[in-house]
């Protein structure tokens, strides 16, 4: 079986591919070991770069894109009407409960494990580091409890910024506020740029491989092409029913 965005398996840690991937985690030097690195992400926090990975690490934490939260601000500042509204939201969460659904598929389809479980086995047993811990388990939840591919802040935010991008312009500015830091503002220029930002959240907070990212990104992107061009049509709109 293949992925549906990629056309290519996640295939195994001792890949060339992955094994880059799972080898990412360690400094460029190759001398300080993983443990050093988290602890050094961590104690950045409160350094010069303190803010910028705040910054990234809220929006891993929180929920995808905040979809609703942004839909609702661009939607009153548009003024758009109650039923552009229902249309709206409709799509958006439609394309949203279908990404998830084609993610997880994904997950227990492939069951690829997480940089935590390739770090402290070790690509071979030389590289094992069993007291490795990914920076973002230094927060309540840490690693989520099922499958690494593909991640699913990645697909899910990916399939909303499709359609928020299709509604509203891909260089649409908005801003958002954090569950996780209460008061921390976080603005951006584009959708696009949050969708990276979510992705870069999750390979630094050692949770995610970036394939395993940017495939789930492109797997939310097509989820919500096919959903906006097939669902939720005005009445009489029967010119894509050909199309798949």
């Amino acid at each position: 079986m293949v992925d549906a965005a990629s056309g290519v398996e996640p295939g195994f840690l001792g890949d060339e591919h992955n094994t880059a991937a799972a080898r990412a985690f360690w400094p460029p030097t190759g001398k300080a070991k993983p443990t050093e690195l988290a602890i050094q992400l961590k104690a950045a926090l409160t350094g010069a770069q303190g803010i910028r990975l705040n910054e990234i690490c809220f929006v891993a934490t929180d929920s995808r894109l905040k979809d609703a939260s942004v839909a609702a601000q661009l939607a009153a500042a548009r003024e758009l009407t109650l039923a552009e509204n229902a249309h709206l939201f409709a799509l958006l969460n439609v394309t949203m409960a279908d990404a998830a659904i084609a993610c997880w598929d994904g997950k227990y389809r492939y069951v690829f494990w997480r940089p935590i479980t390739a770090i402290r086995e070790g690509i071979i047993p030389a590289d094992s580091d069993p007291a490795w811990i990914p920076w973002l388990d230094f927060f309540p939840g840490g690693t989520p409890a099922h499958p690494e591919y593909p991640s699913g802040h990645s697909t899910v935010s990916g399939s909303a910024a499709f359609i928020l991008a299709a509604a509203f312009g891909e260089n649409t500015a908005f801003s958002i506020d954090s569950e996780t830091l209460p008061g921390k503002i976080r603005s951006f220029a584009s959708f696009t740029d949050t969708t990276t930002e979510i992705a870069n959240a999750r390979v630094f907070g050692g949770i995610h491989y970036r394939t395993s990212c940017v495939r789930g990104n492109m797997l939310g992107r097509t989820v919500a092409d096919y959903v906006l061009r097939h669902a939720l049509r005005a009445a009489g709109d029967d010119e894509r029913d050909n199309e798949n």
